[in-house]
């Protein structure tokens, strides 16, 4: 249909892999900054899927698994990182907002002021 987004392709042969996936050794370096496997393949991921969609995927388990291993591949994980669930590493809500336990209030040995914890008035009033 006219005006839809571009999207991944069902199955890629490894001639398309190499083209549209290939990790360039500056996509490389900026991959290597990235702290915990998780992160370095998430990086990856968006490395190549940016270029390649025209747009940032709302998901990236969104690529085929052929696409996502074969990134993984490249920055020596033996299997794709992105599968694993979110919510394990993202303990906030879908909605974005955090959940009433993230609200709680600041404890009273933090020293700053919290509920039940008023910092006192430095003009005495």
């Amino acid at each position: 249909m006219k005006g839809d987004y571009p999207d991944f392709k069902v199955t890629y042969t490894h001639d398309e892999l190499v083209e549209h996936f290939l990790l360039s050794p500056a996509e490389r370096a900026v991959v290597d900054t990235c702290h915990g496997e998780v992160n370095c393949h998430g990086m990856a991921v968006l490395l190549k899927a940016v270029p390649y969609l025209g747009y940032v995927p709302n998901s990236l388990a969104q690529g085929p698994e052929a696409v996502r291993t074969f990134i993984a591949h490249q920055i020596g994980l033996l299997w794709d990182r992105t599968a694993v669930s979110v919510a394990q590493y993202h303990p906030w809500s879908p909605s974005g907002r955090g959940t009433a336990a993230d609200r709680l209030p600041i404890p009273h040995k933090s020293g700053q002021a919290g509920a039940g914890n008023l910092a006192p008035d430095p003009w005495g009033a």
